[in-house]
C-alpha cells in the first residue's frame, strides 16, 4: 500500500518525481524548469549502497522514516553494522521497533494512518484519499510536518505549510506523459552473477545442496503494525519451507517433514511443503514470520544462497512435540 506512490514521488535511486528519470535529459530539463534549480547530476544511492557506505564510515547520520532496518533490511547483518558505525541515528516512526529501541539517538514520533489524512496508490496507479479518523497524541506530527521543519533547520524553505500544499506540489509535477520502459534486470545466480547459473529445472544434488532463497511476505506476519494483535496472528499461516517436488525427492523429504536452512552462521528449522509449480533449486519461505528473520541467512553480502538439510525423524518428532506444547 503506497509503494507505487513512492515510486511516482521519485523515491528510487536514479528516479525523479512523476515517473521521470535522472539520466533522461528531457526529464531533467522539465523538472529543473518546474523547480527553478539545477538537479544533481550523479545518481543517488539505493538502500544497499547507503548501508554499505554507512558501515564503512562514509556516512555520519542515518535518518530512518518508518523502516525497521534491524529486522526488515535485505541483510540485517549489514544494517546492524551500519547502525552501529554511524554517529547519529534519527528514527521517524510511530512504533518502538527493534531499530528504535537499540539504535535511535533521536526519535521523532510520527502519526499513524488513522491519525492523519493522506492517500494510497495501488500498482494499477489508482489513488484513493483517506481522511483523519482520530487525533494524534501529544507531540506526534505528520511526516510532512516533520520534514518541512527539518528542512527549515537546514536552511531550506520547501514552500509547504499544509497538506493541500503537498498535494498541490504533486499535482504541479504531474506524471510523465509517456511512461518509461524501465529496464528489468535479468535474473542471475546470486553467488556468481551468471544468468546461465540461475535456478532451473534440475533438482539439487546431494553433493551441492545450495538453494536459492526466495522470500515473500505474508499478509499476517511479525510486521510492526501487527504487534499485539495476538488473536489475528493466531489465524496466520504457519511458516514453511516450500520445495519443488524434484528437490524434495532428492532430499528424501515429504510434506510435514522438517528441514534446516542454514547460511551466514544462522539457521532455521521449518516444516516442508512440496509444490508442483516451484522452480527446482529454489526454497520458498515467508519473509517475516520466524523469530530469526529469513534475511539473516543471507549474510552481509545478501548472497541469497542457503543449504537445506533434512532433519532426522527423531528430531522431527521432538520438534512437533515442542510445537504442540
Amino acid at each position: 500500500a503506497g509503494a507505487r506512490g513512492a515510486i511516482e514521488a521519485g523515491l528510487l535511486a536514479g528516479a525523479l518525481p512523476g515517473g521521470r528519470r535522472l539520466d533522461d535529459p528531457a526529464d531533467r530539463a522539465e523538472l529543473e524548469a518546474l523547480w527553478g534549480t539545477p538537479l544533481p547530476a550523479e545518481r543517488g544511492r539505493d538502500l544497499e549502497a547507503i548501508l554499505t557506505d554507512a558501515a564503512a564510515g562514509r556516512i555520519d547520520v542515518l535518518h530512518l522514516i518508518g523502516v525497521d532496518l534491524a529486522r526488515d533490511a535485505a541483510s540485517p547483518e549489514l544494517a546492524r553494522a551500519a547502525l552501529q558505525r554511524v554517529k547519529t541515528v534519527i528514527a521517524q516512526d510511530l512504533a518502538a521497533t527493534d531499530t528504535v529501541r537499540e539504535y535511535a539517538d533521536v526519535v521523532l514520533p510520527a502519526a499513524g494512518t488513522q491519525e492523519r489524512a493522506g492517500s494510497r496508490t495501488n500498482w494499477e496507479g489508482r489513488t484513493q484519499r483517506f481522511a483523519r479518523a482520530v487525533d494524534a497524541p501529544g507531540l506526534v506530527q505528520e511526516d510532512w510536518e516533520i520534514l518541512v521543519q527539518l528542512a527549515a533547520l537546514l536552511g531550506h524553505d520547501l514552500g509547504i505549510n499544509d497538506l493541500d500544499g503537498v498535494r498541490g506540489e504533486l499535482e504541479r509535477l504531474g506524471l510523465r506523459a509517456t511512461p518509461h520502459d524501465w529496464p528489468v534486470p535479468e535474473p542471475t545466480d546470486a553467488a556468481s552473477g551468471d544468468p546461465s547459473a540461475a535456478a532451473g529445472d534440475e533438482p539439487a544434488t546431494a553433493e551441492d545442496l545450495g538453494f536459492t532463497l526466495l522470500a515473500r511476505p505474508l499478509l499476517l506476519d511479525r510486521a510492526t503494525m501487527l504487534a499485539g494483535a495476538d488473536d489475528l496472528l493466531a489465524t496466520a499461516r504457519a511458516a514453511t519451507a516450500t520445495l519443488a517436488a524434484a528437490d524434495a525427492a532428492s532430499l528424501g523429504v515429504a510434506d510435514g517433514d522438517h528441514v534446516e536452512l542454514a547460511g551466514a552462521g544462522q539457521s532455521l528449522t521449518l516444516p516442508v511443503r512440496v509444490a508442483a509449480d516451484l522452480v527446482a533449486g529454489v526454497v520458498l519461505v515467508p519473509t517475516n514470520t520466524t523469530e530469526v528473520p529469513v534475511a539473516a541467512l543471507t549474510g552481509r553480502d545478501g548472497g541469497g544462497r542457503v543449504t537445506v538439510t533434512p532433519v532426522a525423524a527423531t528430531e522431527d518428532a521432538a520438534l512437533v512435540a515442542g510445537e504442540v506444547a
